[in-house]
């Protein structure tokens, strides 16, 4: 089935060696950007991976789906080591560096703050009229952007 060949998530591991995509099928494969060769793949789970994003460490990866469940998988193997499920409708996440923080923007426009170490929710913000379009962590980790549809762009610290 050709639909099943669509990819709905990708992420540039950090050194640019390599691209994770996932596909309509549920598979999660790496590339080797060089050689353009997949050099590894693994059936995900059904449902819409919306948003995939390498850690700095180049060997894990995590998932976020539209039902708000984040999965951090083990790149060699497949094997998903953490799972969470926020029971949120998200969009997309953005993971602070090498820190266990994660924002995750909700369907609603709204942005959670994840620390996903200790599986809870530590933020939840809600500082644009009319929703929240893109998120982002600064290089450092240490601040969180947000744009929203007001034409606004804030900037968040002290994520605790």
């Amino acid at each position: 089935d050709e639909d099943e060949n669509i990819i709905t998530a990708l992420s540039w591991r950090s050194d640019g060696t390599f691209l994770a995509v996932r596909t309509q099928k549920g598979e999660i494969s790496l590339w080797e950007v060089l050689t353009e060769q997949q050099t590894v793949s693994w059936s995900a789970y059904k449902g819409t991976i919306t948003a995939l994003q390498w850690h700095i460490n180049g060997k894990q990866l995590l998932s976020l789906d539209n039902q708000g469940t984040l999965r951090l998988w083990e790149v060699y193997t497949g094997k998903v080591s953490l799972e969470i499920q926020t029971k949120l409708p998200t969009q997309t996440l953005a993971w602070n560096g090498e820190s266990s923080l994660v924002a995750l923007l909700a369907s609603d426009g709204s942005v959670s703050v994840w620390n996903i170490k200790e599986k809870k929710e530590i933020e939840n913000l809600l500082a644009h009229q009319g929703g929240i379009k893109a998120i982002d962590w600064s290089p450092d980790g240490k601040y969180l952007a947000t744009v929203g549809e007001d034409e606004l762009v804030r900037i968040w610290t002290d994520f605790s």
